[in-house]
């Protein structure tokens, strides 16, 4: 069956930021009857980031888009550009391939959480921040900036015993640009529980030395770390 009229998707590459494509306009009935308008819309954030206008010929037409943010879904359309009818010619979903970024824990004390940043292979990725905050949502501590190829650990203390906080990494720098809020981590963990100290031990034989009795007086546990304890004989 010969198409009348359509818009075909010919090649397509896609990384963490870039989009390269080609298209053909097959218009046998010339039913297209004004410019033609490609559209990428960011669909995490609902941001139109870019737009094309494509020309109503059999040719092979070439797109090249370089300041997509990684990890995101776009959605790609072609219409006409006076479009009364809603008709779109072309629509197509993708998503851009994520960084190769990841939070390592390094360890957790009482009063103190330790992370590092594995940058992988990616030479592309120059710096990123990392900041930790409390269950409310205020920051603690000072914001580290880790440079790719340079020390990656950052070590928050004189924090709170037994309590939850949020570490967060984000304003990366990937091809010289700044994904703020585009592209982050969030994860959380909570420090531990103080040591509990159990309480004196005291041990009491009848007077006929045929029974005694153990006892132990009030163990100090702040944190409520002992669940139960056995005596052993």
């Amino acid at each position: 069956i010969k198409k009348e009229v359509s818009i075909d998707l010919i090649t397509a590459e896609i990384d963490a930021n870039n989009l390269s494509a080609s298209f053909q306009v097959i218009d046998t009935a010339n039913i297209i009857k004004s410019n033609l308008i490609l559209t990428l819309t960011n669909m995490t954030t609902g941001e139109r980031v870019y737009t094309k206008m494509l020309a109503n010929v059999p040719d092979i037409q070439n797109i090249n888009v370089s300041s997509l943010s990684p990890d995101c879904n776009y959605l790609m359309t072609i219409s006409e550009e006076n479009n009364t009818s809603g008709i779109q010619y072309f629509q197509k979903i993708f998503k851009t391939e994520n960084l190769d970024l990841r939070l390592v824990r390094e360890f957790v004390t009482t009063d103190s959480l330790s992370y590092s940043l594995d940058f992988g292979t990616n030479k592309d990725i120059k710096s990123v921040n990392i900041a930790l905050y409390d269950e409310g949502g205020n920051q603690v501590g000072t914001t580290y900036n880790v440079i790719n190829g340079e020390d990656n650990t950052v070590v928050f203390d004189e924090l709170e015993n037994n309590t939850t906080y949020n570490v967060v990494v984000d304003s990366v720098i990937f091809k010289n640009t700044n994904y703020a809020s585009i592209y982050t981590i969030n994860t959380s963990d909570t420090t531990l529980k103080n040591k509990p100290t159990l309480g004196e031990i005291s041990v009491n034989v009848d007077e006929n030395g045929q029974e005694f009795s153990l006892s132990m007086t009030e163990p100090v546990d702040v944190d409520k770390s002992i669940t139960k304890y056995t005596y052993e004989i």
